[in-house]
Parts: structure tokens; sequence; C-alpha cells
């Protein structure tokens, strides 16, 4: 959020809502769940020696990949039901400059978390926090890493009957059959912020994501 303008965290918070609209939220816990179910089922019966001659096993295993096949194009059409009810909303074009800026970001930041992370244990970080880090690394999505970034994600991505999320390219589109709207809120999110209320949410978030991350990488499994 630390980058986006108003007008691109609304078009976020229309996708969002947009799912809430449609039930999408309360539908996709209880479709995860019940995978989920089937996967640590299927994970804890294969650690047995028998697992091989083991109906119960296969029965989850079997479930597990024909549920979230089965259930992929429904997810897939959900998602780009959310894309066109946000771009609808505030404009075709700022809805896709939005969507890949955003993956833009989340790309960068993951980059700025491990590098973060590394300075952390090498005792270099002092009071800063993590989203610092990452503003201090941040260069501005030009025009040109848009389209660069379209072309690459264009020889990349390739579309498949059995992923849950649509790719990229489909979702810029579907945003696109959608027309402009005028005016759009060009105002950076940090002007709208006082420096106070920023610094208060920044510490207490980076503090959060780091614990969390560094746990989940405690527990992961060696390669």
């Amino acid at each position: 959020m630390l980058t986006m303008s108003v007008g691109e965290v609304q078009v976020i918070l229309a996708h969002e809502l947009a799912h809430f609209r449609s039930g999408d939220t309360t539908l996709t816990v209880f479709l995860f769940r019940l995978a989920e179910t089937a996967r640590v089922n299927a994970t804890e019966l294969g650690k047995r020696s028998l697992w091989m001659i083991d109906p119960v096993y296969w029965y989850f295993n079997i479930f597990q990949y024909l549920f979230e096949w089965t259930s992929a194009p429904w997810r897939r059409s959900h998602e780009l039901l959310a894309d066109q009810a946000s771009a609808q909303a505030f404009g075709g074009e700022l809805a896709a400059h939005t969507l890949l800026k955003d993956w833009f970001v989340e790309w960068k930041f993951d980059e700025a978390l491990d590098s973060f992370l590394a300075m952390d244990i090498e005792g270099n970080v002092e009071k800063e926090t993590v989203y610092e880090h990452f503003m201090s690394q941040w260069q501005e999505f030009t025009p040109e890493s848009h389209t660069y970034l379209e072309q690459r994600l264009e020889e990349l991505e390739r579309p498949s009957v059995f992923e849950a999320q649509p790719t990229i390219g489909q979702r810029l589109r579907v945003m696109r059959e959608l027309p402009d709207l005028a005016p759009v809120d060009t105002r950076l999110v940090l002007d709208v912020l006082s420096e106070q209320q920023l610094l208060r949410v920044e510490r207490k978030l980076s503090d959060k994501l780091v614990a969390r991350t560094r746990k989940l990488r405690d527990h992961a499994p060696a390669e």
C-alpha cells in the first residue's frame, strides 16, 4: 500500500468486496478446508509401511486431486468476475494497471523481505522496519516497466484447465474489456495518512510479518 495511489487501492478493495458480495470468501474457505483435510489424511496415511495397498489412502489421494481439478473452473471464473467488477467500478485500464503493479510490488517485496531477514541475522538491522527497507529499494513502476512485464508474462504464462487461478494475462484482458473512467484519484496513500499513523501501522505489521516468516521457515521441511 505504501507504493499505491488512492485510485489503485480503491480498485483492490472493489475486487475483494466483489468476492464478499458473491459469497466467494465463505465458499472458498469451505473448499480449502475440504481439500486440506483430504491432503493431510493422504499425507499421514502415506507414511505407513503398507500405504500402497491401503484403500483409504488412495481414496483421500484421488479425492484430493479430483476435487481440485473439478473446482478449478469455478474458482477461475469467480476471480475473473471480481476483476470485472473492479474494472466496471473504476475503469478497465486503471484496474489492469493496478493488477500488474500489485503483482510487481509483491515480487519486489518478497525480495526485500529476504534481504531484510539476512541483514537481521547478521545484526545489521537497527530500528528499520521491513517496509522502510522495502521503500529504500523501491523504484517507481514506470510505463516502460509495465510494457516489459506484460511482454514477459505473455512469454512465460501458460493457461491450464487444472489451475485454480487465471493467468495475469487472462485477467488483464477481462479488465480491458471495460471502458476507462475519469477522474482517477492519483494521490499517493502516503500523502493521505499522517506520518504518525503510518509509522505505528508499519512497526506493528513489520514485527508480525518478520516473526511469522521466521516461524514458517524454521518449521519448513528440509529439502
